[in-house]
């Protein structure tokens, strides 16, 4: 176990308390209870197996003129605490949220909700998530037909969004991973205490469990929905050419040619043709070929993401036409 790991289970209790790192005495670990010291032993091993048993380390930016004169700014520079690699430059007002903080909250609520963690994290450390399972729905009628699902809690260390709560669902037969944002717990990085953050995060949960629901239901929809050429051209179009171009170059070409492949794929595995079959062909594509190998940051928060999800709405839309199946979003 790291040292930071060990550091942290001697100060658990005090950091449920919002308290800053570098204000943080050492706890004997004998007035602890049971209880407290398994909930720090498993906020422990969430950030150690996660790969995010570091802290950030906020520092003022500042540079040195020419004449000696130290030049002050209003800026920051977010860096990990084990390696110090840059995160990110933030403004005066930015609050850090800590992974352990984080990973405390992650720890609480799989307490109430059950279920199984596990996380990383994306763009080289500036984005950290964690991710709680949910019971794994079973998709369509062909062998194998499940799908795993989890919410996941995505914090970002350089600025760039909101603490906030999404779906993400792996098709066990193909592993083709679907993620899509549902809920921004805004509030979350300025609270203090840990009682307000879990309260906050009780519900933001539980407004993604009702999002997520609901990709479920859309998904069965899919299952059961025919496909036509129609929805086909739609989803192609507004994935490979989404500006309507009459002439498109021989690498957008290519990819429709890919695509293709990944659909007589699905229809293979799923055992016919659906807007199911539609829908993981185009998981398939992000997942698996459009990239050399799975890279859970083009899927989580790159291009693929926004072709998994161009694809998911375009699909959805089509089935909420009035002469298509009614599906709720």
């Amino acid at each position: 176990m790291s040292n930071i790991v060990e550091n942290f289970l001697n100060e658990m209790p005090n950091f449920s308390e919002g308290t800053k790192t570098n204000s943080i005495k050492s706890l004997n670990k004998s007035v602890m209870t049971e209880k407290q010291l398994e909930r720090g032993m498993n906020i422990a091993n969430l950030l150690s197996d996660t790969g995010n048993a570091w802290n950030v380390v906020d520092l003022p930016l500042t540079s040195t003129h020419e004449d000696g004169t130290i030049l002050t700014t209003t800026s920051r520079g977010l860096f990990r605490s084990d390696n110090n690699l840059n995160l990110g430059v933030v403004g005066a007002r930015y609050e850090v949220m800590q992974n352990e903080v984080l990973a405390e909250t992650l720890v609480d609520l799989q307490s109430q909700f059950g279920g199984d963690l596990r996380g990383g994290n994306l763009q080289d450390s500036k984005k950290v998530y964690f991710q709680l399972s949910l019971p794994q729905a079973n998709i369509g009628n062909y062998q194998n037909n499940g799908v795993k699902r989890y919410i996941t809690c995505l914090n970002s260390h350089d600025g760039s969004s909101s603490i906030g709560f999404g779906s993400t669902n792996e098709v066990v037969i193909c592993s083709n991973t679907f993620h899509t944002a549902l809920k921004d717990i805004s509030k979350f990085r300025h609270t203090a205490s840990s009682s307000e953050r879990l309260a906050q995060a009780i519900k933001g949960f539980e407004s993604a469990m009702n999002g997520e629901a609901k990709v479920i239901e859309n998904y069965h929809n899919m299952a059961s929905a025919e496909i036509t050429q129609d929805i086909v051209t739609k989803v192609i179009n507004n994935i490979f050419n989404p500006q309507g171009k009459t002439e498109i170059g021989t690498r957008t070409k290519n990819n429709v040619q890919m695509f293709a492949k990944a659909y007589n794929i699905e229809k293979e595995q799923k055992g016919g043709e659906s807007l199911w079959t539609l829908f993981n062909a185009v998981t398939r594509y992000t997942n698996h070929m459009e990239k050399k190998e799975k890279d859970l940051n083009h899927l989580m928060v790159g291009a693929g993401y926004k072709k998994n999800l161009v694809a998911y709405n375009t699909i959805v839309r089509w089935l909420q036409e009035p002469t298509k199946t009614s599906v709720m979003v």
